[in-house]
């Protein structure tokens, strides 16, 4: 068996171009504008230009080689300033770099569209620290969600007729998973808080603002009125709510005990191009929380009014972001309000920013993405609390600034050794040449022949600015052999199996296996380890398995700085 690996670090590279969107009252979004030729993140007009100048040439330079012909719109003769309108032939960034080499031009920009800063109306809009930390009004200045944006709150069920949700409560039947044919009601109160962060309506002159107003909470009831629940009926809620159009599932609920069942449904999920976010638990621990700790999951943990970590709120490097969670003022059963503490509230506050985030990005655009923009958003308010606290305006920013350039370095092998990794020897390496290792395999106690090698690999450019880590296999050699790949995790002192396929008899079919989300665990030191295991299953071969060989080739880093 030969095999050839690379590491590919694959991310986003801030474009020196930025992209605007028009925000229109009412939360639908308009028209996304054109690359900013200038910076920032100000959307401006397409078809107009501001210049001006400092001599009669750049005048008639304007009309002639920039082909503004006499298009003017106004004249400010007090600061002599001219608006022009553009032809149709020629972008905001084409004249701007025409105008730039026109003598006669002094300056010249876009002509940027301002609009009055979005602040609720809601009466109990003063008691909302959360949102204000968070960067929402300017957030919401691009938009307040869109309907066809469903966030599923898998919890206690929802009020169904508090009015804050009025028209927007996605109910379909059999959304009460512990009793299938009834309405999913809240009997506890916990769910219809939770609704209520994520998407309480706005300027209805009532209560409180959600953040993610304009979208439908679709309510799954999987905890009873004492806010317990199995793992089967949690994983049954998360697996419907993607089956019935959810975009975001909120998991303000767990436990300090994995479950291959819960990892499998959000797996599901994934797969579905739908966002999972689970709270990371109220004992103020370094303790791992389920599902928070599953892969494919952005873990929350609580701060505080004054920005710092809630003292409830656990913590530790598998927590992705914090959001405000003390003291949350949020909807209530009875149709009422009630202020609560928790993750539960923080997970509630990011799933409602998700929301917004999904509604502003183009269509189709994958969760990495999102996710890589709510991280890259996050503010620092300290240790032990991921990326930082969440901020929406930033991660918009992120998304306007979204790019797909990445540089390749050569990496290499710093050391390398056999592994007993799973149980039993392995027969020998030998090392071609600093990247090209041959392994043969050995017998194992349960009869399959396996090898493990172990390789630590050095990384030769910074990796501060890595959005995200994958690992790219190209595999031939035993038909129908199983290969596993591990990658150690530093902060937790352990191998992680990050992905296993079959191997195939020629060499140009690839595998590529994506790191979890918090891939900077895997890189210390600049370096990156893997084990690379071979098996031959005993019981998959007529007799004795073989023994074999299989080479590992590294073939390249990508960086995205």
């Amino acid at each position: 068996m030969n095999l050839r690996l690379s590491l590919a670090a694959v991310g986003i590279l801030a474009s020196s171009f930025s992209f605007c969107q028009i925000f229109h009252p009412g939360g639908g979004t308009g028209f996304r504008g054109v690359p900013n030729p200038v910076g920032g993140s100000e959307p401006y007009s397409p078809d107009r230009i501001l210049v001006k100048f400092n001599s009669y040439s750049g005048i008639r330079g304007v009309f002639g080689e920039v082909g503004l012909s006499s298009s003017v719109i106004s004249y400010n003769s007090n600061i002599n300033w001219y608006c022009f309108r553009l032809p149709s032939w020629l972008t905001v960034s084409e004249a701007i770099q025409k105008l730039r080499s026109t003598p006669g031009v002094e300056a010249c920009q876009p002509d940027y569209i301002r609009k009055a800063q979005f602040t609720p109306t809601d009466p109990d809009w003063p008691q909302q620290y959360g949102p204000v930390l968070m960067g929402m009004q300017n957030a919401w200045n691009f938009t307040l969600g869109l309907q066809s944006e469903v966030i599923a709150v898998v919890d206690t069920g929802v009020q169904l007729t508090h009015p804050e949700f009025s028209g927007r409560l996605d109910v379909i039947s059999g959304a009460n998973i512990l009793s299938p044919g009834n309405t999913p009601n809240d009997d506890n109160g916990h769910g219809t808080h939770v609704a209520g962060i994520i998407g309480a309506g706005v300027d209805n002159g009532i209560g409180i603002a959600g953040l993610c107003p304009n979208s439908e909470i679709m309510p799954v009831k999987v905890l009873d009125s004492s806010g317990n629940g199995y793992d089967s009926d949690i994983s049954s809620g998360i697996t419907f709510a993607v089956n019935n159009g959810a975009n975001v599932i909120n998991l303000s609920l767990g436990g300090t005990t994995y479950s291959p069942e819960e990892q499998d449904a959000i797996n599901y999920a994934n797969s579905k191009g739908v966002m999972c976010v689970a709270a990371c638990g109220n004992d103020g621990a370094l303790e791992i929380f389920y599902p928070a700790n599953d892969l494919g999951v952005v873990s929350v943990g609580a701060s505080t009014q004054n920005d710092r970590l809630a003292s409830y709120s656990n913590y530790g490097p598998w927590v992705t972001v914090v959001a405000p969670g003390d003291q949350i003022l949020s909807t209530y059963t009875g149709s009422s309000y009630a202020y609560l503490s928790g993750t539960s509230m923080s997970c509630a506050q990011v799933s409602g920013v998700l929301g917004i985030l999904q509604s502003y990005a183009p269509s189709g655009t994958p969760i990495s993405t999102l996710e890589n923009a709510l991280v890259q958003g996050c503010q620092s308010i300290g240790s032990e609390t991921g990326a930082g606290r969440v901020n929406a305006f930033n991660s918009i920013v992120a998304l306007q600034n979204d790019g797909s350039s990445s540089v390749s370095v050569t990496p290499y092998a710093v050391n390398t050794s056999l592994g007993n990794f799973l149980y039993g020897d392995v027969g020998s390496l030998t090392a071609i040449d600093g990247n090209t290792f041959s392994i043969q395999s050995a017998q194992m106690p349960n009869l399959d022949q396996q090898a493990t090698a172990w390789v630590n690999f050095a990384l030769t450019q910074t990796t501060s600015n890595i959005k995200s880590l994958s690992a790219t296999l190209c595999c031939f050699g035993f038909q129908n052999a199983e290969n596993r790949l591990y990658a150690f995790d530093y902060i937790h002192r352990h191998y992680v199996l990050i992905g296993n396929w079959v191997m195939s008899q020629t060499s140009n079919q690839g595998f590529t296996v994506q790191f979890p989300k918090n891939f900077q665990n895997f890189i210390w030191n600049g370096q990156v380890s893997l084990a690379v295991n071979g098996d031959i299953p005993y019981l998959s071969y007529p007799g004795t398995p073989p023994v074999f060989n299989f080479s590992i080739d590294f073939a390249e880093i990508n960086l995205t700085q």
